[in-house]
């Protein structure tokens, strides 16, 4: 069966049967209750992911104020848990929520190695986590957990997505950048593909470590061999990095097409004003978030008139874009909640298998099989308007020709 929240938030849902402990699970009562849904968020205080777990919280924010409209005017509480960056870390800061706070709907920005640790310590506990970052196929994989949702695309996905751009390039030998971890990993594996599909070749795959600080080897590397083309798959921090020392060396206007992973979004204002006249011609990003002048949604309209009411004077594009999968995860949670009618964990997880939901780039569904939101994809690329740099969308890629196979899960 299939069924449809509308996440935009504007419509009303009524909620007869809610959680009387409003703590996110305590089983379902009979009449609404006036407990506020309690929302863990796992703040990311150090690493390379550091940056996107502050660029999200606007999102998480934003989207709890605008949230009582489906839960029947129930108001949602963010509980904040900081994290270190680690996995152990990771999973301790998910396992206070739950057991210190009572907090049993959580979400948070987490790598790939510190999602695979928190999926099976929600399951445990009879919680529920929502990834808005973690990219790894594995996480909705082999190690699939009955607790563990994903709200982005995985490195499948994005692999399709790459695929387009690479279809539609110049560039025929292409060179691969890419964290050592199991996103990137997994995204060398797929582009490659997608490459050889096209009729190109790859000539390198350069592996760097997380987090980053030095990209000079990897430079270097590339210099010697050259490509028509470079793909990068690099994480939060870590991307604007490479980016800025890579600018260093005059050479990235030279590749006849570059393709990064949410490349540009990561840059800061200043430095994407610095970088974005060299790379115009040349330069896309792929991206499982969007460009929110050139969507018509309704869904959108929602999301950008409530950033702009609650972030007065500032660039709401910009803010947006960055916050938007913060948005998302919330949206989920929400969406979950009023869909069991309950805000009990395990009645949760039941609901948004098969939920389709309405989110700012475009409809969305969760696979029950294996908790992967199969969602929109978009290309962006840069342009100049009134005299001011910005990524706007080239190409979006609706979520049906991006399905990914179901590899591995067993969700028991």
């Amino acid at each position: 069966m299939h069924r449809r929240i509308l996440t935009s938030l504007t419509v009303l849902v009524s909620l007869t049967v809610l959680s009387a402990c409003g703590g996110g699970g305590g089983g379902s009562t009979s009449g609404a209750t006036t407990e506020p849904l309690r929302i863990g968020v796992l703040v990311n205080k150090a690493g390379t992911l550091a940056q996107s777990s502050a660029e999200y919280q606007a999102g998480y924010e934003v989207a709890a104020a605008a949230a009582a409209g489906a839960l029947g005017g129930r108001r949602v509480e963010l509980v904040t848990a900081e994290e270190d960056g680690t996995p152990a870390g990771t999973a301790a800061a998910a396992t206070q929520l739950v057991q210190q706070r009572g907090v049993r709907l959580i979400t948070g920005v987490v790598s790939s190695a510190q999602a695979l640790a928190v999926g099976p310590v929600v399951t445990r506990l009879g919680a529920l986590f929502v990834d808005t970052s973690a990219q790894g196929n594995q996480l909705t994989g082999s190690a699939c957990q009955a607790g563990y949702f994903r709200a982005v695309a995985n490195a499948a996905i994005y692999s399709k997505i790459v695929g387009a751009a690479v279809s539609a390039s110049p560039a025929k030998t292409w060179s691969l950048v890419v964290a050592d971890y199991a996103f990137g990993n997994d995204m060398a594996e797929g582009v490659s593909k997608a490459v050889a599909e096209a009729g190109g070749t790859v000539n390198q795959i350069i592996r760097t470590p997380v987090g980053n600080s030095d990209f000079g080897s990897a430079i270097s590397q590339l210099a010697a061999k050259r490509s028509d083309g470079l793909f990068t798959a690099l994480p939060g921090a870590d991307s604007s990095t490479f980016l800025k020392q890579a600018d260093q060396f005059g050479f990235l206007p030279t590749y006849k097409q570059i393709v990064g992973d949410v490349l540009l979004t990561n840059l800061s204002a200043g430095d994407f004003a610095n970088i974005a006249p060299k790379l115009q011609a040349n330069t896309v990003e792929v991206s499982s978030g969007y460009y929110p002048q050139e969507v018509s949604t309704p869904a959108n309209t929602d999301y950008l008139r409530r950033f702009a009411e609650a972030r007065p004077g500032q660039d709401i594009n910009e803010t947006a874009k960055k916050a938007n999968n913060g948005w998302n995860a919330v949206q989920v949670i929400v969406s979950g909640v009023a869909a069991a009618r309950s805000d009990d964990p395990l009645a949760v997880r039941k609901a948004l298998g098969g939920l389709t939901i309405e989110l700012p780039l475009g409809t969305a569904k969760m696979r029950a099989e294996d908790h992967q939101l199969l969602v929109p994809g978009a290309i962006g690329k840069i342009v100049q308007e009134n005299g001011k740099w910005r990524l706007a969308q080239a190409r979006a890629i609706p979520a049906d020709q991006l399905v990914p196979p179901v590899e591995g899960c067993n969700l028991g």
